[in-house]
């Protein structure tokens, strides 16, 4: 039975089930090799407790850049927990600085590399640095096959010299059971709006609260889920300008976002620069209906469907403002096709069918 090692940063709440989807849907021994339980740059709590598969988290010191959003790693004790596990095959989920002594334990014991960009696109790894970009296409195309998230993923791997025709497509996905267990979405009289991110420069919340301010609120609410550095200027926005209806809920555990996505309308993303945007699934999972600024990497895949939602022009107050009360004022087509997007995301974009297409890459690699 093969071992195969996934180094991974962090794994979030939302992607707990994917490795034991995947555990489960091979005959391979695999093991997560994980840098941090949490990230630094977030009040998230530690969940390894949810752990249904095999894991090691390293040791490891890290340095977080706020001004960057770049989290430094440095990871002690690969060789140790690599050459005990002895994988015939790693993937690596991204790249940093974390991972360099994988990488030499990969290069000098010849294992085979899988490179699995779940994160990053053209939308937010372009540099005009030289260095940068030799060192990109370095790491990206010295492997011997590749995982992209979406379409806008690929592009970012083909780029950087990945062959086209070992890329396999395995969407960065969510468990959209979590969204439909013994739960109900609340109907009510008003259009509830949902924001949920972290509240900095690049989620654009900003963007947002000018366009809703700029419309009737009187029947529409808006709910902002998250926290960071821009959030006293939020508020006091909000204060100043007296925006109706606006409720700042601070960051949530994942079981109670989940519970405000369903109990929601329309999920906004407002982002300047977004890689892909999970919360784009995790919004049509619950059934909302999606505004996304058109630099957001997850409109490619997932807006793509004319009953999922719609595209703004990003830093477009104006636009914004226009698709909020487009949305508002067919609210009645929007609850009518709520079933339509939760079984378009499940027969699509599901989990599941992520590990099913990982599991085919590995096979195809170790047949190399």
């Amino acid at each position: 039975m093969p071992n195969i090692a996934i180094v991974t940063p962090y794994v979030p709440p939302s992607m707990v089930d994917l490795f034991y989807y995947l555990e489960s849907c091979t005959n391979h021994n695999i093991k997560a090799f994980i840098v941090k339980k949490k990230p630094v740059h977030r009040r998230h709590k530690d969940h390894t407790k949810d752990f249904r598969f095999q894991y090691s988290i390293m040791e490891s010191k890290c340095f977080y850049l706020e001004r960057n959003e770049l989290a430094i790693d440095f990871v002690f004790n690969w060789k140790r927990e690599l050459k005990e596990f002895e994988p015939d095959l790693i993937i690596f989920d991204g790249y940093g600085s974390a991972y360099f002594g994988a990488y030499i334990y990969a290069s000098y014991y010849k294992v085979k590399k899988v490179f699995w960009n779940s994160n990053t696109s053209l939308y937010s790894g372009q540099t005009s640095s030289l260095l940068a970009n030799t060192v990109k296409s370095f790491i990206v195309s010295n492997n011997d096959w590749w995982i992209a998230g979406g379409s806008s993923m690929k592009d970012y791997l083909l780029k950087y010299g990945a062959i086209n025709s070992r890329i396999s497509l395995a969407p960065r996905a969510v468990d959209t059971v979590r969204f439909q267990e013994d739960k109900a979405h609340y109907k009510s009289n008003v259009v509830r709006l949902i924001f949920v991110g972290e509240l900095n420069n690049r989620k654009g919340c900003d963007i947002l609260l000018d366009a809703y301010n700029k419309i009737d609120s009187s029947n529409i609410e808006l709910y902002i889920v998250g926290d960071g550095k821009d959030s006293f200027l939020l508020h006091t926005f909000a204060q100043e300008k007296k925006v109706k209806n606006v409720f700042f809920l601070g960051e949530l555990p994942y079981t109670e976002t989940i519970d405000c996505l369903i109990n929601s309308d329309i999920l906004i993303v407002p982002s300047r620069r977004e890689p892909f945007g999970r919360i784009v699934n995790e919004g049509l999972a619950a059934g909302l209906w999606v505004i996304v600024s058109d630099s957001v990497g997850a409109k490619d895949d997932l807006i793509c469907h004319p009953d999922n939602g719609e595209i703004f022009s990003s830093e477009d107050v104006e636009d914004l403002s226009l698709k909020i009360k487009s949305a508002a004022d067919k609210i009645i087509y929007i609850s009518e096709t709520r079933d339509k997007r939760i079984d378009w995301i499940k027969n699509n974009w599901s989990i599941k069918v992520t590990a099913s297409r990982m599991s085919d890459a590995i096979n195809s690699c170790l047949k190399l």
